[in-house]
Protein backbone atom coordinates (compact mmCIF):
# COMPACT_ATOMS: atom_id res chain seq x y z
CA UNK A 1 0.00 0.00 0.00
CA UNK A 2 2.86 2.44 1.01
CA UNK A 3 4.55 1.91 -2.54
CA UNK A 4 1.18 2.21 -4.31
CA UNK A 5 1.29 5.70 -2.58
CA UNK A 6 4.66 6.77 -3.46
CA UNK A 7 4.46 5.46 -7.37
CA UNK A 8 1.33 7.92 -7.46
CA UNK A 9 2.76 10.59 -5.65
CA UNK A 10 6.01 10.87 -7.81
CA UNK A 11 3.84 10.40 -11.10
CA UNK A 12 1.73 13.32 -10.08
CA UNK A 13 5.13 15.21 -9.00
CA UNK A 14 6.22 14.01 -12.74
CA UNK A 15 3.19 15.35 -14.56
CA UNK A 16 3.33 18.90 -12.47
CA UNK A 17 6.89 19.39 -13.42
CA UNK A 18 6.07 18.30 -17.06
CA UNK A 19 2.99 20.64 -16.92
CA UNK A 20 5.30 23.89 -15.49
CA UNK A 21 8.34 23.00 -18.04
CA UNK A 22 5.28 23.13 -21.35
CA UNK A 23 3.97 26.31 -20.12
CA UNK A 24 7.58 27.97 -19.25
CA UNK A 25 8.65 27.02 -22.61
CA UNK A 26 5.28 28.18 -24.54
CA UNK A 27 6.23 31.67 -22.47
CA UNK A 28 9.44 32.01 -23.47
CA UNK A 29 10.86 35.54 -23.79
CA UNK A 30 11.17 37.32 -27.55
CA UNK A 31 12.68 39.37 -29.73
CA UNK A 32 11.47 39.73 -33.53
CA UNK A 33 12.92 42.20 -35.96
CA UNK A 34 10.99 42.52 -39.42
CA UNK A 35 12.31 40.96 -42.52
CA UNK A 36 13.07 37.59 -43.29
CA UNK A 37 17.25 38.60 -42.77
CA UNK A 38 16.42 39.38 -39.15
CA UNK A 39 17.48 37.07 -36.28
CA UNK A 40 14.72 36.30 -33.90
CA UNK A 41 15.94 35.85 -30.15
CA UNK A 42 13.50 33.65 -27.50
CA UNK A 43 15.35 33.23 -23.98
CA UNK A 44 13.72 30.74 -21.76
CA UNK A 45 14.48 31.32 -18.02
CA UNK A 46 12.87 30.36 -15.07
CA UNK A 47 13.64 32.12 -11.75
CA UNK A 48 13.94 29.36 -9.73
CA UNK A 49 17.28 28.09 -9.99
CA UNK A 50 16.18 24.37 -9.51
CA UNK A 51 15.11 24.34 -13.24
CA UNK A 52 18.51 25.07 -14.73
CA UNK A 53 19.27 22.86 -17.87
CA UNK A 54 22.09 21.69 -19.09
CA UNK A 55 23.76 22.79 -22.56
CA UNK A 56 22.57 19.78 -24.36
CA UNK A 57 19.05 20.11 -22.78
CA UNK A 58 19.02 23.91 -24.07
CA UNK A 59 19.94 23.13 -27.58
CA UNK A 60 17.47 20.52 -27.88
CA UNK A 61 14.90 23.11 -26.37
CA UNK A 62 16.02 25.85 -28.81
CA UNK A 63 15.83 22.93 -32.18
CA UNK A 64 12.62 21.43 -31.08
CA UNK A 65 10.91 24.67 -30.24
CA UNK A 66 11.84 26.94 -33.32
CA UNK A 67 13.89 25.06 -35.19
CA UNK A 68 16.61 27.46 -33.89
CA UNK A 69 20.10 27.78 -32.08
CA UNK A 70 21.77 28.44 -29.27
CA UNK A 71 22.54 32.30 -29.78
CA UNK A 72 25.65 32.90 -31.82
CA UNK A 73 26.97 36.84 -31.20
CA UNK A 74 27.99 37.96 -34.30
CA UNK A 75 28.41 41.68 -33.46
CA UNK A 76 28.92 44.53 -30.92
CA UNK A 77 25.33 45.65 -31.07
CA UNK A 78 24.16 42.16 -30.75
CA UNK A 79 25.82 41.92 -28.05
CA UNK A 80 24.65 45.07 -26.49
CA UNK A 81 20.83 43.77 -27.47
CA UNK A 82 21.53 40.72 -25.26
CA UNK A 83 22.78 42.41 -22.63
CA UNK A 84 19.82 44.57 -22.36
CA UNK A 85 17.22 41.87 -22.74
CA UNK A 86 18.31 40.06 -20.33
CA UNK A 87 19.07 42.51 -17.86
CA UNK A 88 15.43 43.61 -18.10
CA UNK A 89 14.59 39.99 -16.87
CA UNK A 90 16.10 40.98 -13.57
CA UNK A 91 17.86 37.88 -13.85
CA UNK A 92 19.15 37.61 -10.63
CA UNK A 93 21.59 34.67 -11.04
CA UNK A 94 22.56 35.12 -15.38
CA UNK A 95 22.55 31.58 -16.15
CA UNK A 96 22.27 31.44 -19.60
CA UNK A 97 23.65 29.43 -22.70
CA UNK A 98 25.07 30.16 -25.85
CA UNK A 99 26.00 28.23 -28.71
CA UNK A 100 29.46 28.99 -28.56
CA UNK A 101 31.61 25.85 -27.95
CA UNK A 102 35.21 24.77 -27.29
CA UNK A 103 36.64 22.69 -30.46
CA UNK A 104 38.12 19.45 -28.92
CA UNK A 105 42.10 19.17 -28.62
CA UNK A 106 42.49 22.73 -28.73
CA UNK A 107 45.07 24.29 -26.87
CA UNK A 108 46.70 27.18 -26.61
CA UNK A 109 47.12 30.07 -29.32
CA UNK A 110 44.58 32.20 -31.76
CA UNK A 111 41.32 32.12 -29.89
CA UNK A 112 39.07 31.80 -33.06
CA UNK A 113 40.76 28.56 -33.37
CA UNK A 114 39.93 27.36 -30.02
CA UNK A 115 36.14 27.84 -30.19
CA UNK A 116 33.53 27.79 -32.71
CA UNK A 117 29.21 28.66 -33.15
CA UNK A 118 27.01 25.98 -33.41
CA UNK A 119 25.47 27.61 -36.12
CA UNK A 120 29.07 27.73 -37.66
CA UNK A 121 28.39 31.83 -38.68
CA UNK A 122 31.96 33.25 -38.99
CA UNK A 123 32.67 36.58 -36.83
CA UNK A 124 35.69 38.77 -36.03
CA UNK A 125 33.61 40.40 -33.07
CA UNK A 126 35.46 39.50 -29.61
CA UNK A 127 33.40 40.22 -26.65
CA UNK A 128 35.04 43.65 -24.26
CA UNK A 129 34.02 43.60 -20.84
CA UNK A 130 34.44 47.45 -20.66
CA UNK A 131 30.80 48.18 -22.11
Amino acid sequence: RYLHYLILSLINICIIVLIILIILFMLGQRICRRGTERPCYKIFHHHDSRFKVSFEEARKTCREEDDGELLSIETENEQRLMENFIQGLRAADGDFWIGLRRSRGSGTGDCSAQYYWLDYSQTSFRYDSSF
